[in-house]
């Protein structure tokens, strides 16, 4: 039995949770939000966008300062001949966007920082 331990690079988009292990991309896609204890929580919000696996970034929709909302898309990335909408995870603004249309990205890397909203 091997019991080296590994990294591997995970990002989710909607329902899907995308795997970078070893050069490969693996996708898992969630029927349910609910979670094995009939939980209603998603998965932690932490205000940053990364990139899912390699690929090039076809278009930016905000700048910085701008506001977002939750789910509002905010990068087009292509990837293995697909395009997909990587989305604000939280409400906030634009913090920093360290990414430009058409520029390559890896797996794990930080594209946009969403300073998350303070709501009373």
């Amino acid at each position: 039995m091997d019991q080296t331990w590994h990294w591997v690079w995970a990002e989710k988009i909607k329902n899907q949770l995308w795997f970078h292990f070893k050069g490969k991309t693996q996708c898992v896609e969630f029927k349910s939000k609910k979670n094995r204890r009939e939980s209603t929580e998603d998965f932690i919000e932490t205000g940053e966008i990364k990139a899912p696996m390699p690929g090039k970034i076809k278009k930016i929709f905000k700048v910085n300062g701008d506001s977002v909302t939750k789910g509002e898309t905010i990068v087009i990335m292509e990837a293995m001949k697909m395009e997909y909408s990587l989305e604000a995870d939280v409400d906030g603004t634009i913090e920093e966007i360290d990414i430009d249309e058409n520029s390559q990205v890896n797996v794990g890397q930080i594209l946009v920082k969403i300073t998350k909203a303070k709501h009373d």
